[in-house]
């Protein structure tokens, strides 16, 4: 194979080095220092040069290509594009050193093309000795010892091979080369916007917790109180890792404090602490529709109420480039003054777990077929239903037969007498075909809003049910 031979427990390389800290780290955080070995087939990380204790380690058969990265608060930083689009960063004193480690991981890792700042041409030809190839430089052999190309094949035709083979390693260069433009410029625009919208200080002086609400191994979602006011609030905290898209967090959050709409639950404020970036917003847990379809049973001119909200707040999302897909009952809240809030969207408030059914799913979402807007809008139409039914369709069902339905069957439609307008919407909503499924500011310009209720109706029935309590 194309990598130096070396023997179990055998050193090819060892030296200082440095890995990325987690989550806002890259930016504000000092690199952690770690021995780095290359032994056997791996590349090993080990607190330090005693090697005792081994903090992590990269199969160097999982090493595709190795590049520069810029952006980062350490200078001299190799990147190693893995198997499965995931990427392991280590970071040296000198540029040297740099250059040293990626030839020597390039000499042990089969599948490795260097991503060099330029494109190299082979001028020498291939050759067949004694049925081994011959006039190949390392990284080819190793590329075509692990690809399909027979011994045959090269006899026959050695210049296509010659050619394939520089192709691919040219192609590689360049998406390597892009890839890390990309990310130099995704790392710029990051820490711009950052530093323009949230504060580096911890939320906890300001704010006292409650009660932990949802929590997942990325974020926890906390009920807050002013320290000073006692006002409640909710309050998001994001690990902003580098597995994660920091970009679009940081973009998202940016619209939410700079743009406000009625029917957004309100971002207050944010700030970025310990490498966690908190995202404090009204509270509307108390009050969601899901807890007030169980109390109030709602008629035709309701539901039209809440769905025209709800497209209203969908048109400022779609706008701002942020789709919902997660309209539900549990996604919807109200004030205390009963002003229809949407929720449970995005990165910054995406308050729980997807449901492991999620009924209000569009078809091309389970096709994963060109998702946009649209897809909103079927969800508003199953909300529609599950507000007149009491449940959306398919409840109770197996997951996979949901999915299964929903992708091959007719859209389920009420079961109402007449034409009552939400029926209508329902109908305008559930539309199998996306392109031909209206957008929600198509739906709330097409007069199916004239004569529905207002959220005041709601309202009365909601204070009357819980005075009952």
């Amino acid at each position: 194979m194309g990598g130096v031979e070396t023997k179990k427990g055998e050193v090819l390389k060892e030296g200082a080095g440095y890995l990325p800290p987690s989550g806002l780290g890259v930016l504000f955080s000092r690199w952690r220092p770690v021995w780095v070995v290359i032994e056997q087939d791996a590349l090993v990380f080990y607190t330090d040069k005693s090697k005792c204790k081994k903090k992590h380690q990269t199969a160097l058969k999982d090493v595709q290509t190795c590049r520069r990265k810029g952006g980062q608060s350490k200078q001299y930083v190799l990147c190693m594009d893995l198997a499965h689009q995931q990427e392991q960063m280590v970071g040296f004193d000198t540029e040297q050193e740099l250059d040293g480690w990626t030839e020597a991981i390039g000499r042990k890792a089969p599948r490795m093309v260097a991503a060099v700042p330029r494109l190299f041409k082979h001028e020498q030809h291939l050759g067949v000795s004694e049925g081994e190839i011959t006039g190949l430089p390392p990284r080819w052999k190793a590329l075509l010892e692990n690809s399909d190309i027979t011994k045959n094949e090269y006899e026959r035709n050695r210049e296509a091979v010659e050619q394939a083979v520089a192709f691919y390693t040219e192609t590689v260069q360049l998406e390597a080369l892009e890839e890390q433009q990309r990310a130099e410029e995704g790392e710029a625009e990051y820490r711009m916007i950052l530093e323009e919208i949230a504060a580096e200080s911890s939320p906890w002086g300001r704010y006292r917790e409650i009660e932990v609400l949802y929590q997942t191994a990325a974020w926890c979602v906390y009920e807050v109180a002013d320290s000073e006011t006692d006002e409640v609030f909710m309050m998001k905290q994001i690990k902003i890792g580098e597995d994660v898209e920091r970009v679009e967090i940081v973009k998202e959050l940016k619209v939410l404090l700079q743009t406000k709409h009625p029917n957004i639950a309100n971002v207050v404020e944010a700030c970025f602490y310990d490498e966690d970036v908190f995202v404090v917003f009204e509270n509307i847990r108390r009050r969601t529709l899901e807890r007030i379809s169980e109390k109030v049973e709602m008629q035709d001119r309701e539901i039209t109420a809440i769905c025209r909200s709800v497209l209203e707040g969908l048109v400022f999302l779609h706008a701002n480039g942020i789709l919902h897909r997660n309209i539900c009952t549990a996604s919807i809240g109200f004030s205390g003054s009963f002003v229809l809030k949407l929720t449970n969207f995005g990165h910054c408030l995406n308050l729980c777990d997807r449901r492991k059914v999620s009924y209000w799913t569009a078809p091309e979402v389970i096709r994963k077929d060109g998702i946009d807007g649209r897809a909103d809008v079927w969800s508003v139409g199953i909300l529609a239903l599950e507000l007149l039914d009491g449940k959306p369709p398919y409840s109770g069902k197996d997951p996979i037969k949901v999915f299964y339905k929903i992708a091959t069957e007719d859209p389920p439609r009420p079961d109402v007498e007449g034409e009552t307008g939400v029926a209508e919407l329902i109908r305008r909503c559930l539309v199998k075909r996306q392109d031909r499924r209206p957008d929600p500011a198509t739906l709330l310009h097409g007069g199916l809003f004239e004569d529905c209720g207002q959220l005041g109706d709601i309202a009365a029935q909601v204070r009357d049910a819980e005075d009952k309590v």
